[in-house]
């Protein structure tokens, strides 16, 4: 399950954001949490439900500015504003 993991943080949070730390996370949740888990069959939800929880934790965390990439020009900017 772990590139599903992968793909979900990929497309929510795009390239150059941590996403191995992030992945890493909700593998650890997941490992601590999962002798609560009492259907085999329910595994796979069970993990997609620990890897939107950390995603919606790292919105809250980062912001959502920090998240979405608000890159500002300087080509435009007066030299006063530097």
């Amino acid at each position: 399950f772990a590139p599903a993991v992968y793909r979900v943080l990929k497309r929510t949070f795009g390239p150059g954001r941590d996403i191995e730390d992030i992945h890493q996370d909700i593998f650890l949740a997941f490992f601590r949490k999962v002798s609560g888990l009492r259907e085999p069959d329910a595994l796979k939800g069970f993990l997609m439900a620990i890897t939107a929880r950390t995603i919606k934790l790292q919105f809250r965390r980062l912001g959502a500015s920090r998240i979405i990439d608000f890159r500002e020009s300087t080509e435009d900017v007066d030299d006063r504003w530097r």
